[in-house]
């Protein structure tokens, strides 16, 4: 099913669907669902109410799954220079889970070793004046 969808709506519609219903249960209406422009998801469930028929589908996770959406997305804020701390706090995981995460990226060589380290503080001094 995952196939024939990426050949018929490509890649990208692919993609948005499995980040969006990865690995769950999607109810797919009998009634015609209309095209919502630049919206990718519904193009997906408008090919599968064409290809596959309306009722509950249990979309199959593949490479959405929960542990490879965070590594990547740990690999994609790490990239952009957010700390460890400020990674963890926003996609709601321990500290541990991120440290984890850089170090195994560290071990494969995808991120250099000096990305995500603690930035040095600076001392906070009083106004001489």
């Amino acid at each position: 099913m995952l196939w024939d969808m990426e050949d018929d709506c490509g890649h990208d519609v692919l993609r948005a669907f499995l980040l969006a219903h990865g690995g769950r249960q999607v109810s797919v209406a009998s009634k015609p669902i209309g095209e919502v422009p630049g919206d990718l998801v519904n193009t997906a469930l408008r090919w599968l109410q064409t290809h596959i028929g309306h009722g509950r589908i249990t979309v199959p996770s593949g490479l959405m799954a929960y542990h490879a959406r965070l590594a990547w997305t740990i690999y994609h804020r790490l990239m952009r220079g957010q700390s460890l701390a400020e990674i963890s706090a926003a996609l709601h995981v321990h500290s541990r889970t991120v440290s984890n995460h850089r170090a195994r990226l560290i071990n494969i060589g995808v991120v250099p070793q000096d990305i995500g380290a603690a930035r040095p503080q600076t001392p906070n001094t009083k106004d001489p004046r």
